[in-house]
């Protein structure tokens, strides 16, 4: 006899229209009914830059949370000593747990499969799955299930967070132990198929990624004429440039003005301002749209024109974007730094291009902390060295990057569409076996 399909199998309502319909044998129930929660340290031991080292204990952070299993390469994993490591109270992670993203890139989760040891980042919780088999539970988390919840508890700031109470009352489907392993299994092969391919599809962004690296820092740092004479810079981490250039500082070449202080007592006449979840390299995130109060002199004060660039003094501090009036009148909060050319001398763009150069050879790194919350204050932006050739180079060097940078960034969008056409298609995929509105075949 046929085993019964999808639409076969009875069927029930589950009182959450999200969900829809479960299999009649399937109960509903909360997170925190089948996870126990360990939060990262957020006391007075939390490690501080000096704390980390090369090679050590485990110290998750987001960046270790991009798929279903965590990701530990060394080149993105921190490290504590093991003193440090015995001083912290919270989590320690265990094979088999579920690390979640808190802050930062919220609703992300990841399961940890190895037996080191290791402990988390206070922007993390680990769930550590009874009674359920832990990876149904860290498909449902990954699932729109867990997303729509999500969406419930964003409060509109510039970073958005979730506490562990919060995802322990996140409402699941709750099939039979052995369905859930028969479920589980099904879902890692066919989630293993989808994410090579889109390992594939990444590697080919990161390729071209590179390549616009590489296109914008020949051309702010050596110009367009390969033939041209070179000298010596004087900056050691730039070396030589093309003869005709000058050096200076962008204090010297660009005025920089550091937003207003988030002002949430007065409610009342509101204006648009831009914060540092608005700057993107690709340009300003219109997805965030935030207000405040601002006085007619901060209106003279903060207010942005078209082509300004703005800098992130905060987060992924020294990430830029040129205003090109997305909201108008527009102003700014203290997380970001307006720079305007003092005079015609300097082109507005070539500093956009120069700050995304400087970004990717590793010099914020350098001058800002990031093992700790970095800020790229505006002392730090106006003592940055800045190379700038003749007016003319100028102009031809904006032009050549605004075409080529254009003509990559479309290629490098086509290859997101990709992906996110893969992750609806997985998360899709997930939440049908996950509410058993398909069966494991």
């Amino acid at each position: 006899m046929a085993r019964l399909g999808a639409s076969m199998r009875k069927m029930k309502d589950c009182d959450f229209q999200w969900i829809g319909q479960i299999p009649e044998d399937w109960m509903m129930t909360k997170v925190k009914f089948v996870a126990d929660f360990y939060n990262g340290d957020r006391g007075k031991n939390y490690p501080s830059g000096d704390d980390l080292v090369d090679d050590g204990i485990v110290f998750l952070t987001s960046n270790n949370i991009h798929s279903t299993v965590l990701d530990t390469n060394p080149e993105i994993t921190k490290y504590i000593t093991p003193e440090r490591y015995k001083l912290l109270g919270g989590a320690k992670i265990k094979k088999g747990d579920i690390v979640f993203c808190l802050r930062g890139s919220v609703g992300l989760c990841s399961i940890n499969e190895s037996e080191d040891e290791g402990t988390v980042a206070s922007s993390l919780t680990v769930l550590r799955p009874k009674n359920i088999n832990n990876h149904f539970l860290n498909f449902i988390l990954n699932s729109k299930i867990a997303e729509i919840q999500t969406k419930k508890f964003e409060n509109g700031s510039c970073a958005a967070n979730l506490s562990a109470e919060n995802v322990g009352t996140y409402v699941i489907p709750f099939p039979p132990l052995a369905e859930q392993q028969r479920i589980a299994d099904f879902l890692d092969e066919k989630c293993g198929e989808i994410d090579s391919i889109r390992s594939d599809i990444q590697k080919q962004i990161d390729i071209l990624n590179d390549y616009k690296k590489s296109v914008i820092t020949e051309a702010v740092t050596k110009g367009l004429n390969p033939k041209v004479k070179l000298k010596d810079s004087g900056i050691e981490w730039i070396g030589k440039i093309p003869e005709g250039w000058k050096t200076s500082y962008i204090k010297r070449l660009f005025d920089i003005t550091l937003g207003k202080m988030i002002d949430s007592e007065k409610d009342v006449g509101l204006e648009n301002y831009l914060c540092a979840a608005n700057i993107k390299w690709t340009g300003i995130n219109v997805d965030v749209h935030k207000q405040m109060y601002f006085s007619e002199y901060e209106k003279k004060l903060f207010l942005l024109d078209d082509g300004d660039v703005l800098v992130m003094e905060g987060g992924m501090a020294g990430t830029a974007a040129i205003y090109h009036n997305e909201f108008y009148p527009c102003y700014i909060q203290n997380s970001v730094m307006r720079c305007r050319s003092k005079n015609a001398a300097t082109i507005q763009t070539f500093l956009y291009y120069w700050l995304f150069a400087i970004y990717h050879l590793g010099y914020i790194d350098r001058i800002c902390n990031r093992a700790t919350i970095q800020h790229y204050t505006k002392e730090k932006l106006g003592n940055t060295p800045i190379l700038f050739p003749p007016l003319s180079e100028q102009k031809a060097i904006v032009d050549y990057l605004d075409e080529k940078c254009s003509e990559i960034d479309v290629t490098i969008a086509d290859k997101q569409k990709q992906l996110e056409t893969l992750d609806e298609y997985k998360k899709s995929l997930i939440f049908e076996y996950v509410t058993g509105k398909k069966e494991v075949p």
